[in-house]
């Protein structure tokens, strides 16, 4: 990401969608949601203002990927994160 970010823009904002192919690929919510903040870190410490998009339903997923999904978002939007998101 550090190649596009440019110090003169007005903005420099990173959209992260992730963590449905984590769950899919068999990680735990967590270890899905500690990948996603070590990038949020990274792209911050870059100078990249973050957006995290919570990840939609997958009615295909067995019920208990699905709700290892919904676990994911709820860790995915932990306070301590978002007080460091765009704004």
């Amino acid at each position: 990401m550090a190649p596009h970010h440019d110090p003169a823009a007005p903005f420099n904002i990173v959209l992260f969608h992730g963590g449905d192919n984590d769950i899919a690929a068999g990680r735990t919510a967590g270890e899905a949601a500690d990948s996603l903040r070590r990038y949020v870190a990274l792209a911050h410490a870059q100078g990249w203002q973050v957006i995290v998009s919570t990840e939609l339903g997958r009615p295909d997923w067995s019920p208990s990927a699905q709700a290892a999904l919904a676990e994911y978002n709820v860790l995915e939007h932990h306070p301590i994160e978002r007080t460091r998101s765009i704004g």
